[in-house]
């Protein structure tokens, strides 16, 4: 498996972005940790892209 490039990661970073947001607006119950698990991949890869950048 080859490493993602930057455009790559970025790209997977907007999708989780969006889908997040989707999620978020759609949802009646908007706790604030409702959707940690996503904002953890989001963290997550938000630092990867980070590392790779440097």
């Amino acid at each position: 498996m080859k490493k993602p490039t930057y455009e790559e990661l970025e790209e997977a970073l907007k999708e989780l972005r969006r889908m997040a947001f989707a999620r978020r607006t759609n949802s009646h119950n908007c706790g604030p940790f409702q959707y940690s698990d996503l904002c953890e991949d989001i963290i997550e890869v938000t630092q990867l892209i980070k590392v790779v950048k440097q």
